[in-house]
């Protein structure tokens, strides 16, 4: 007769006490092998460059926010003034000398946004956009006058509407505009302007 110690012994014997270092081995091989394929396949690059140029484009509006509620709260003109040139904005609480918002060099400027610190490669253009969000042309990405969205004591816009269009390395577009209300919104490209 076999005791429950002997017995327990035999049963020990039998089964594997773990991995072997070899497949241990296999295993990690397997694993990052997989984890490989899944990188590569998924474009980090585009999306990451995608998602950039999304919150620059909720960037510029909340400027134009910022520059519309000023105003209105200091009850005197304040306007956003783009300079395509030097891949920047700047939110000018006050005209210069020339009483023109269009000559940056004079006017107070409350902040200024460089695109080119928000990386990949945003910058004022139509990226693979085949017009304008406003319909017209795709020769000159800021189509509001003299380059400037000025907003009035009341909040409103002192032009016709109008756009900024802003794109990435990818292609990808986005519109921010301000319409003679007042109101800002914020367009994509996809085939069409959403």
């Amino acid at each position: 007769m076999v005791g429950p110690c002997e017995e327990s012994r035999k049963l020990e014997r039998s089964w594997p006490r773990g991995f072997t270092l070899l497949e241990l081995l296999v295993t990690i091989a397997l694993l990052a092998f997989m984890g490989f394929l899944a990188a590569t396949s998924f474009d980090t690059g585009s999306w990451l460059a995608h998602h950039r140029l999304k919150g620059a484009a909720r960037e510029l509006s909340v400027s134009m926010q910022k520059a519309r509620m000023s105003a209105i709260k200091e009850n005197r003109s304040w306007a956003i003034v783009f300079d395509p040139a030097n891949n920047r904005y700047c939110i000018c609480s006050g005209r210069g000398a020339d009483n023109n918002w269009a000559t940056l060099a004079d006017n107070v400027i409350s902040q200024t946004v460089s695109l080119t610190s928000l990386k990949s490669g945003i910058t004022f253009g139509f990226g693979g956009a085949a017009a304008a969000a406003d319909g017209g042309g795709t020769s000159d990405p800021v189509t509001f006058a003299n380059d400037a969205v000025v907003f009035n004591s009341k909040g409103l816009t002192s032009s016709l509407s109008g756009f900024c269009h802003l794109t990435n390395d990818h292609g990808d577009a986005y519109a921010v505009g301000a319409r003679p209300s007042g109101s800002i919104v914020t367009r994509k490209w996809s085939g069409s302007w959403q």
